[in-house]
């Protein structure tokens, strides 16, 4: 898998490019046209548009799924944008302001091994929390080697409270907790792929 980080900032993009390894860092701007064609942002699987800036998220997911990647995320701080990313059609949303719903769900919901942190019905997109069973498909290869549905991609890996970003290297144990990216339609199927 193959990441490539894109920072506005020179010392940012800098002192990113010295302190993260398997990662490429590309200082630009991503809500400029010319900028994402040069990368060929239409070959990337994922766009994750999480700045400081509602706008400059919104207007760069947009871009990027104007230019034809395949799936897109973005953060928001409030649901002043939904209609429009409603309108358009494309990616998931995440937000600050759910997390403490999440975290109330994940209380209530504390003992199933899956957890829907948020829904947007009208996108039909969710962001599904998922604790591996020992010996489920997930935890006996690579996430590369594992036929995940189309609609959906894992974002984040929680072992043991250290955060990382998924990758098709990364392989899952039965301590880690993850949190799928994915269509409504394809969580039986990934179900199946963390349950034994």
């Amino acid at each position: 898998m193959s990441v490539r980080i894109i920072e506005r900032r020179r010392d940012k993009a800098e002192w990113l490019a010295a302190n993260l390894k398997n990662t490429m860092v590309l200082f630009g701007d991503g809500t400029d046209v010319e900028f994402l064609k040069a990368e060929n942002i239409q070959d990337a699987d994922s766009f994750i548009s999480v700045t400081e800036s509602e706008q400059t998220n919104l207007l760069s997911g947009m871009l990027a799924h104007h230019l034809g990647v395949k799936q897109t995320v973005i953060h928001v701080s409030t649901t002043e944008y939904m209609p429009i990313v409603q309108e358009i059609g494309f990616g998931a949303v995440l937000s600050k302001n759910m997390s403490t719903v999440n975290s109330i769900l994940r209380f209530i919901a504390s003992d199933q091994s899956e957890t829907s942190v948020t829904t947007f019905d009208e996108i039909d997109v969710d962001v599904i929390e998922f604790c591996p069973d020992s010996g489920s498909k997930v935890t006996k290869s690579p996430l590369s080697e594992i036929k995940f549905p189309v609609d959906s991609i894992v974002g984040v890996i929680n072992h043991h409270g250290h955060l990382s970003i998924a990758r098709g290297s990364s392989q899952l144990t039965d301590e880690d907790t993850v949190l799928v990216f994915a269509k409504s339609k394809t969580i039986p199927k990934l179900r199946k792929l963390f349950e034994v």
